[in-house]
């Protein structure tokens, strides 16, 4: 360790049990499950996935820096 200070400024939640620290927590809180089948899969050996609920990475990070996502993360 070096000794350096931090400071954390906010807190971010971007999951599949919701978007933002009230909806992620509130999720946890509550034992609920973001795992369903998912019809984007269809066809695939699995068809369950925990996808985020109404994500545009568009909309959150900018065009310009979502196009560098991959895929998996779009």
């Amino acid at each position: 360790m070096t000794g350096l200070d931090i400071a954390v400024t906010g807190l971010g939640l971007v999951t599949p049990g919701g978007v933002g620290v009230e909806a992620g927590w509130a999720a946890v809180l509550a034992g609920r499950s973001a795992a369903a089948h998912d019809p984007v899969l269809a066809g695939h050996e699995v068809t369950i996935s925990c996808r985020v609920p109404d994500f545009d990475a568009d909309a959150l990070l900018g065009a310009r820096r979502a196009v560098r996502l991959d895929r998996f993360a779009r």
